[in-house]
């Protein structure tokens, strides 16, 4: 099984019961917003992974370790983006969404890993360094006090 695969919006509504789904089928165009939070968070989480310091999958992909922190998030940001479904916002689920966050706000840090892509599929691509490069040590030659009479 591959480290890293594509999270699918069966993934996430797998997290609903029967009388949940029925009542999300009810909605209007809910079935059609889970795709688009699902790219949105997936890329969201790549960014963070590669922001830590680590290498990337192929296109689309997570890592399985943080497969339960991107289903979380997508699940609250897509429950959330509508009205009148105050029963499908519970508390574990708002919870499950703030440990998400703090997991990927670690990832970001580069203070928690993530594993390594499959030989041959990593993203070769730098990832940001976020340091200040010290471009001289020589002591600064003209100063304030010296520029008198200029």
């Amino acid at each position: 099984m591959p480290l890293w695969n594509t999270i699918t919006t069966q993934t996430v509504m797998s997290r609903f019961s029967d009388a949940e789904k029925a009542a999300l089928a009810a909605l209007q165009s809910a079935p059609d917003q889970i795709t688009q939070v699902l790219i949105d968070v997936t890329d969201s989480v790549r960014g963070k992974i590669k922001a830590g310091g680590n290498r990337l999958g192929p296109d689309g992909t997570i890592p399985n370790s943080l497969k339960l922190e991107v289903v979380s998030l997508a699940l609250w940001l897509w429950i959330t983006g509508f009205s009148k479904n105050e029963k499908l916002q519970t508390d574990g689920r708002k919870q499950n969404y703030n440990d998400a966050l703090a997991v990927l706000k670690d990832v970001a840090a580069g203070k928690q890993k993530v594993e390594l892509p499959d030989p041959g599929e990593a993203d070769t691509t730098a990832a940001p360094t976020n340091a200040i490069q010290v471009a001289s040590r020589e002591p600064r030659q003209f100063k304030r006090n010296k520029m008198k009479g200029f």
